[in-house]
């Protein structure tokens, strides 16, 4: 079947699925906005995978460039990130960077060869 990628406009139907990744209101209101400026890559997802990613580049401490994977929603994660591994190493990127919070996401990426790179650490202030 295989799968096909695109690069997209912001949408209702890109919205109303990348706000069941965790995402708040604020998150929506300003990745909106970035995409209309460019500063960020949302791409759909066909095939044997269905979804949306949404993507920046950010440039590291060392002169490298990074892809970073900033949130994602849809099924069957494995070719997505396959395609971004190799996206990134046709476009000669040194790294993929992304957090996410479900252990099972983590199997999925350490199964294709990704692995922990840092914690998050927070505290709430008015305790929720």
């Amino acid at each position: 079947m295989g799968l096909g990628a695109a690069l997209i406009d912001w949408n209702p139907d890109a919205e109303a699925a990348l706000s069941t990744a965790n995402a708040t209101p604020a998150d929506l209101a300003l990745w909106r906005e970035q995409r209309g400026r460019e500063e960020v890559q949302l791409w759909q997802f066909t095939g044997e995978s269905n979804g949306y990613l949404l993507t920046r580049v950010e440039q590291t401490a060392d002169e490298g460039r990074e892809l970073v994977l900033i949130a994602g929603a849809g099924v069957n994660a494995r070719p997505v990130l396959r395609w971004v591994t190799e996206l990134a190493q046709r476009h000669g990127f040194t790294s993929i960077r992304t957090h996410i919070k479900r252990a099972g996401l983590q199997r999925i990426y350490e199964a294709q060869g990704w692995h922990l790179a840092e914690k998050v650490m927070r505290v709430n202030i008015h305790g929720r």
